[in-house]
């Protein structure tokens, strides 16, 4: 998508705006007017809603600004330290001119020559140090495109209720079917259909050359909410480490068989994961659901599924090999 630079244009292209105006056009004292910016540093219009006065934003989805924000988000969110807000803006504000795409993840693909307009020998070193963590990695499915920041599309966002599979969502977002997804996974926000049109580029970039590693959602997706300090069979976990020690489980193929969903939705709430009594929110309506479950127990569930599976499948090899 090219910048959108006014108002009128970012309207043409979706009603998610139409209750929005420029400064000198919201309803707010004329002082106001003088002292909000009129245009952002990408040079597009601000804006915020006509009547209400809140979101006040530059009205331009490439805005670089946005992009070194989303930057900063990504890097961040993958658990990546020393490089933040104002060496993203730094980055942005020096190289957005030569991005060869208008996506932020754009920026892993510039030279050293380029880099170093916006950043120091370290940080340039560093940013290449995120890059190859990030090819040389699996990464799950919701995790990786949550991370891209995209507005209202986290980890638990709907759509990933639809789509299991990063390229079922790239053929959709290349087809340009994205409000078909929307209309599957219940998404009435236009802002949030119109984000995921517009940011089709960041998922293309991101599966391409960013992480070539994206697992499709294991069939085995579980919702729990974990409170308190957890251990398997008498050794302690983090709640990190336990998740990734259930998500290490695997059939015979080498394939792994579960994802585990933090929620707080009572609906979609499987199990709450506690080793003790407490007063938390979390174990109070596990208590109530009659969801509680010890680590140990929950561990031995999922280890107990995947030996009744193969159980079953070797049964069936058995039974077509005689019949043979």
């Amino acid at each position: 998508m090219k910048p959108v630079m006014t108002l009128a244009e970012l309207q043409e292209l979706t009603p998610a705006y139409d209750d929005f105006a420029v400064i000198e056009n919201c309803n707010i004292p004329d002082y106001y007017k003088t002292v909000f910016p009129s245009h952002c540093k990408c040079g597009a219009e601000i804006i915020m809603t006509r009547e209400g006065r809140t979101q006040l934003q530059c009205c331009n989805p490439c805005c670089w600004i946005k992009m070194a924000h989303r930057m900063s988000y990504f890097i961040s969110f993958h658990g990546f330290k020393d490089f933040g807000e104002q060496t993203c803006l730094s980055l942005f504000s020096a190289c957005h001119d030569v991005l060869p795409y208008y996506s932020f993840l754009s920026a892993f693909s510039l030279s050293d020559t380029q880099l170093a307009v916006g950043l120091s020998d370290n940080k340039i070193s560093l940013l290449h140090e995120i890059k190859e963590e990030l090819q040389h990695h699996a990464f799950h499915f919701s995790d990786a495109i949550a991370s891209l920041g995209i507005p209202n599309v986290g980890p638990l966002s709907p759509l990933f209720d639809v789509v299991k599979s990063p390229l079922v969502l790239l053929q959709y977002m290349l087809q340009g079917k994205t409000n078909e997804l929307c209309d599957m996974a219940g998404i009435q926000a236009q802002s949030t259909r119109f984000h995921l049109r517009t940011f089709d580029i960041d998922v293309l970039l991101l599966m391409r050359d960013i992480m070539p590693n994206i697992m499709a959602t294991p069939k085995g997706e579980v919702f729990v909410a974990i409170t308190g300090k957890v251990s398997v069979r008498g050794q302690s976990y983090t709640r990190a480490e336990f998740i990734d020690l259930c998500e290490s489980i695997k059939d015979q193929s080498g394939t792994q068989l579960y994802k585990l969903v933090e929620t707080k939705s009572r609906e979609k709430l499987q199990y709450v994961i506690a080793d003790t009594p407490s007063n938390s929110d979390k174990y109070q309506i596990g208590r109530q659901l009659g969801k509680l479950i010890t680590a140990d127990e929950f561990y031995e569930v999922l280890l107990s599924a995947v030996q009744k599976e193969e159980t079953a499948t070797n049964e069936e090899k058995e039974e077509n090999a005689n019949g043979a």
